[in-house]
């Protein structure tokens, strides 16, 4: 999946879809492919918010530990879906945590060359 199907993806999403094809574009061209495996930790409570993560295939599990460690899932995303955008828009720290990728791949946009 590249360029014009990652423009599409950012056209069908809610944070990016008022946006014209030529800024998705743009935005798209920022964005790098990266890949994690299975269980890996993407980020955890407290990390600075730099990333917005496109998902192109597997499922991530969003959770937060609560005050005794427990791992309170409440969230699943898959392809096509975006998260990281509010933890990169606000300075939120207690952002909840992607866990346990299923091995995925997803495109990620720094914040600050995406938004200059």
């Amino acid at each position: 999946m590249e360029g014009r199907a990652i423009v599409e993806l950012l056209g069908k999403a809610a944070l990016f879809g008022s946006l014209s094809e030529v800024d998705r574009a743009a935005i798209a061209g920022r964005m790098r492919r990266v890949r994690f495996e299975p269980d890996q930790m993407i980020f955890s409570r407290g990390d600075p918010a730099r990333d917005l993560y496109l998902v192109l295939e597997g499922r991530i599990r969003i959770s937060v530990l609560s005050s005794d460690g427990r791992e309170l899932s409440f969230d699943h995303v898959g392809p096509g879906d975006i998260f990281g955008e509010i933890a990169t828009s606000t300075a939120a720290t207690g952002r909840p945590a992607p866990r346990r990728s299923r091995g995925w791949r997803r495109w990620r946009c720094r914040s600050a060359p995406c938004w200059s």
